[in-house]
C-alpha cells in the first residue's frame, strides 16, 4: 500500500478551494448585502473541491464492496470520535446561551478561535506528514518510538511558548487584532490559550492507535474528555458564567492530554518517563517565561506604552529570548540529548556557515 502522500498537490488543492470560495463569496456579498453570500460561497467551494480532486489526483473509482467490513470496522470508530467532539464543542454555545447571554456565546467562540490560532493550526499543519510516516514505521518499533518522541518533542517545542506567550500577552495582543470593542475577550484568551497548546501537543497520539491498529482508543479518549467537560460545564455555567466554561475546558483538556500520553506509553510499550523527559524543558521554559511577562514586564508595560502594538512588539522577542535561554540551559544541564534544541543548533549552525562561507 502506497503511504507517500504528495502534500505539494494537497497544498495546492486547498489553496485553490480557499482562493474559488473567497472569489466567489465576497463579491456576493456585496452584491446580495445578506447571508446567502456566504450559503453560495460554501455550495461553490464544495462542488469546486470535488471536480479539483479529480485534476489533483485523476481517479475514477468503480463500486467495490469487497473491503466493506474491513473499511466499517475501521471508519466507525473514526465517526464516533467525530460525534463526541462535536457534542464537546457545541455543548459550550448551548449553555452560554441558555444561562448567559448570546454576548457570552459570541465571547467564547472568537476566544476558542483565536487560541486554535496560535497552536492548533500550526500543530494541525504539523500533523499532516505524521500518519504517513509513522505508517512506514509500523513494523519498526523501535524507529516508530524514535519518530513519537522527536515529532512530540519538537511540537512542544514550538507550540508550548506560541500558547503560553499569547496567554500572557493577551491584553495587548486582544487590543492589535481584534481591537477595544473585545477587552472581554482578554481574559478567556489568557486561559483558552494554555488550554489548547497542551491539548495540542498530544494531537498526534492518535496516529499512534491507528497505525498500532487501535482505532478504538481515539473513541475512547474523545469520550473520557465528553464526560470530564459535560459535568462541569452543566454545574459552572449558570454559577460562574462565560469563565466556568472556560476552566471547564482547561481541566477537561489537560487530563485528556495526560491521558493520552499514558495511552501512547501503554501502546508503545515505553516509559512514560521518556515521553515527559522531551516535553519537560519547553514546559518548565514556557511556564517561566508566562510567569515573568504576567507578573513582572507585562504590568510595568500597561502603565507606560498606550499603543498595543508597541507593547507587543517590546514583550514578544523579551518572551522569545527567556524562553530560549531557559530551555537551552536545561538541555545544557543534561549533557545537550538528541532533541528540537540540538536541531535547532545545527539548523542556525549550517545557516550562519552559508552566509558567512
Amino acid at each position: 500500500r502506497n503511504r507517500n502522500v504528495p502534500f505539494d498537490k494537497e497544498f495546492k488543492y486547498k489553496v485553490s478551494i480557499k482562493i474559488i470560495g473567497f472569489c466567489v463569496t465576497i463579491p456576493l456579498a456585496f452584491y446580495l448585502q445578506n447571508y446567502w453570500a456566504l450559503l453560495w460561497g460554501t455550495i461553490v467551494s464544495k462542488v469546486a473541491s470535488v471536480a479539483l480532486s479529480y485534476y489533483f489526483r485523476p481517479y475514477m473509482p468503480s463500486i467495490c464492496f469487497e473491503k466493506t467490513r474491513e473499511i466499517m470496522d475501521f471508519s466507525k470508530w473514526l465517526l464516533f470520535t467525530n460525534i463526541a467532539q462535536f457534542f464537546r464543542s457545541q455543548l459550550p454555545n448551548i449553555m452560554l446561551g441558555k444561562y448567559v447571554s448570546s454576548g457570552a456565546v459570541g465571547i467564547y467562540s472568537i476566544g476558542t478561535e483565536i487560541a486554535r490560532f496560535s497552536s492548533q493550526e500550526l500543530v494541525a499543519a504539523m500533523n499532516r506528514p505524521v500518519y504517513s510516516g509513522f505508517a512506514k514505521l509500523k513494523q519498526n518499533k523501535e524507529e516508530l518510538v524514535k519518530n513519537y518522541l522527536e515529532v512530540v518533542g519538537f511540537q512542544a517545542f514550538v507550540v508550548l511558548p506560541m500558547g503560553f506567550g499569547l496567554a500572557a500577552t493577551s491584553d495587548y495582543a486582544v487590543r492589535v487584532i481584534l481591537g477595544s470593542n473585545w477587552l472581554s475577550v482578554i481574559e478567556p484568551i489568557s486561559i483558552l490559550a494554555i488550554s489548547v497548546a497542551l491539548s495540542s501537543i498530544s494531537s498526534c497520539c492518535q496516529y499512534i492507535y491507528l497505525v498500532s491498529g487501535k482505532p478504538k482508543l481515539p473513541f475512547t479518549i474523545s469520550l473520557f474528555g465528553l464526560a470530564i467537560f459535560a459535568p462541569q460545564v452543566l454545574l459552572f455555567t449558570e454559577k460562574y458564567g462565560l469563565m466556568g466554561v472556560v476552566y471547564a475546558h482547561f481541566v477537561s483538556n489537560t487530563l485528556t492530554a495526560m491521558l493520552n500520553f499514558w495511552m501512547v506509553s501503554r501502546t508503545l510499550q515505553i516509559s512514560l518517563q521518556k515521553i515527559v523527559s522531551v516535553l519537560l524543558r519547553p514546559f518548565l521554559g514556557a511556564l517561566a517565561m508566562v510567569n515573568v511577562l504576567s507578573y513582572w514586564l507585562m504590568p510595568e508595560l500597561l502603565g507606560v506604552v498606550s499603543n498595543p502594538l508597541v507593547g507587543l512588539l517590546i514583550v514578544v522577542p523579551v518572551g522569545a529570548a527567556i524562553y530560549a535561554l531557559l530551555t537551552f540551559g536545561f538541555w545544557l544541564a543534561q549533557g545537550k540529548p538528541e532533541s528540537p534544541e540540538h536541531l535547532a543548533i545545527r539548523m542556525l549552525r549550517e545557516k550562519l556557515l552559508k552566509r558567512f562561507a
